[in-house]
């Protein structure tokens, strides 16, 4: 592939992972916005939440450290948002859907 069209595609790439961030931020506020209401819950609760979800791995840094799960079966390590293990498919309810989105 030639180096400039290379370019131009990454360049869209980008753009368009920007818009679709932006769209699921807006959807989160909306939903936020829709549980605040129906609930009355307190305003800075989703803040709290937030935080307390960023120190799990003990550092406020914005990010939340993926945890190992191994699979009960076999005893092999689960890849990141899997239930159900590549190795010898048991499912595994210890498995988080978020783990690989941190």
């Amino acid at each position: 592939m030639h180096a400039i069209t290379a370019g131009v595609e990454s360049q869209v790439d980008a753009t368009d992972l920007k818009a679709r961030v932006a769209r699921l931020a807006r959807i989160c506020e909306a939903m936020w916005e829709i549980l605040k209401e129906k609930n009355a819950l307190p305003p800075d609760l989703l803040n709290l939440k937030v935080a307390e979800l960023d120190l799990t791995d003990g550092k406020l840094n914005g990010r939340k450290a993926n945890t190992v799960v191994n699979c009960k079966a076999c005893n092999r390590v689960l890849q990141p948002g899997r239930q159900i293990c590549l190795y010898c498919g048991a499912f595994s309810d210890q498995a988080s859907v978020f783990n690989g989105f941190a």
